[in-house]
């Protein structure tokens, strides 16, 4: 009996988050281009100094570990917080604000990171959406980057946690 109280509370706890999860949809397909706009000069003097690196993939490292160190998010992120945080693609306002952000903002300031240094285009560029969990499947993003003719997967939301570059969180 108590397994099936415990199946029901989750099953209307997923069937009220179907609101969120087009939401969140919407919001991954968003911030999927970068847009042409300014960004602060601090990040700008950062893939200025990293792209002193020799090779393509060694500034997508650096960008990697650089937005990775930088931004963070806990699981089921789009449940705890207002709708306001995680729509926000005001990229000062990103850059300058809280580090809990979910895996579409993370990838959206790398890539823009990526694409600012002259090093990438958008077309070098692949935003993958798909879902993590066994229960919630809920939404999560991660890029596949083209370095030297080969396709790289770049999931910065759980960096080392317990991936590393170049492995996928779910």
């Amino acid at each position: 009996m108590k397994k099936i109280i415990i199946l029901l509370c989750l099953l209307i706890l997923v069937s009220g988050c179907s609101s969120i999860f087009n939401r969140m949809n919407e919001h991954i397909s968003h911030t999927s281009e970068v847009k042409d706009e300014e960004i602060p000069q601090e990040m700008m003097d950062i893939i200025n100094e990293n792209n002193k690196a020799k090779t393509d993939l060694d500034y997508l490292k650096y960008a990697y570990y650089e937005i990775g160190s930088r931004y963070s998010s806990k699981p089921y992120y789009y449940l705890r917080e207002q709708y306001s945080e995680i729509y926000e693609t005001n990229v000062t306002e990103i850059w300058e604000g809280t580090s809990d952000r979910p895996s579409t903002i993370q990838n959206y300031m790398l890539k823009l990171m990526l694409i600012k240094s002259g090093r990438f285009t958008e077309d070098d560029i692949k935003v993958v959406n798909t879902r993590c969990g066994n229960i919630l499947r809920t939404p999560h993003q991660y890029l596949q980057v083209k370095v030297d003719d080969r396709w790289i997967n770049v999931d910065v939301w759980d960096m080392e946690k317990p991936h590393k570059f170049g492995e996928l969180t779910c």
